[in-house]
């Protein structure tokens, strides 16, 4: 393999954050290491969901959209077969490409690209990861904020975030933390941006902080970058597959995120890398004080956050495009050595 590699982007939405502009970074990236590069999006989000509609009206020129159902697993291999690319990607959060990605088995030059953070358990697919990028965000880049709207706070006052969903267990220690944090703090309110469900709420309920804890629902891109830059801390939970674009955004924002619950310790061991890690709850009485730092705008949290934004630096195109470039030598050097 050189350079010049010809390859076939597989863009797998399977991730909280993840979308088609993803595909559209590591495409950059991928023209910028010198490759010639052909994307098709797998999208399987529901059509009646508002806010992400069809995957075939939204994509760009020269972008193929298919669904992961049984045809457009079908149509995707056969895809991958016609084109002859030496080289396959499939960026996603399940290991392996997931159970998707069997569409692929046996196929030489497909890898796994990793693209997010997936919990303990998650299925796995049958594709080595391309080596030189490991999750959650191996494959990800971010690109520089270029709109002033994503500093207009979309909140009332001071506000938590939780930008990915939350399971039974890690909302019963959020929702308890935030309370404690809370207290005597009557303007702080928890967003998440999630559906509403029954369960959830209860638990809100319970914590007495069903009136202060609020389910906007999934934010389209430039919304959630607003709400990472205005929030005054982010709590994130692994409990569910989340997207390193979302990650790298809540750095390039300045905000250094709290992992939440038992299934973000990858994301936390992540984070720890970036030296970005200020703080590693392990449960509600953890997230409580981790969230009264921040909101007293403490040293720790403020200088994480600042740092934060010289961390994201790493991770912009360019930055991407030379580590590919480096894989791409390192596997070329490696198959003339065979």
């Amino acid at each position: 393999m050189n350079s010049r590699t010809r390859v076939l982007l597989v863009e797998h939405l399977d991730a909280t954050g993840a979308a088609p502009a993803d595909a559209r970074a590591r495409a950059l990236a991928l023209r910028k290491a010198g490759c010639t590069v052909e994307v098709v999006l797998l999208d399987g989000r529901a059509d009646d969901d508002l806010l992400y509609r069809s995957a075939d009206r939204r994509t760009g020129p020269g972008t193929e959209a298919l669904v992961p159902n049984a045809n457009g697993l079908r149509a995707l291999a056969a895809r991958v077969r016609d084109s002859g690319a030496p080289l396959v990607l499939w960026a996603g959060a399940a290991p392996g490409g997931g159970t998707a990605a069997a569409a692929l088995a046996g196929i030489p030059g497909a890898r796994w690209w990793p693209s997010g953070h997936a919990p303990a358990g998650t299925a796995a697919g049958p594709l080595r990861a391309l080596p030189g990028f490991g999750p959650p965000c191996g494959a990800s880049a971010v690109e520089a904020p270029r709109s002033s709207r994503q500093r207009l706070s979309l909140w009332d006052g001071p506000f938590v975030l939780v930008p990915a969903p939350l399971s039974e267990a890690t909302a019963r220690e959020t929702f308890d933390g935030f309370a404690a944090a809370a207290a005597g703090r009557d303007e702080v309110d928890l967003v998440v941006l999630d559906h509403p469900r029954r369960r959830l709420e209860s638990l809100a309920r319970a914590a007495g902080m069903d009136v202060r804890t609020h389910f906007v629902g999934p934010a389209p891109r430039e919304a959630e970058v607003a709400w990472l830059v205005t929030a005054a801390a982010v709590l994130v939970p692994g409990d569910a597959p989340v997207s390193g674009g979302l990650l790298l955004r809540a750095l390039s924002a300045g905000t250094a995120p709290v992992p939440v619950g038992a299934a973000a310790g990858p994301i936390a061991d992540w984070l720890g890398t970036t030296g970005c890690l200020w703080a590693r709850p392990r449960d509600a009485e953890g997230i409580a004080g981790a969230l009264g730092r921040a909101l007293d705008r403490e040293d720790g949290p403020r200088q994480a956050g600042e740092h934060a934004r010289e961390a994201a630096q790493a991770w912009r195109p360019a930055a991407l495009a030379a580590r590919i470039e480096a894989s791409l030598g390192a596997s070329s050097r490696s198959a003339e050595a065979a």
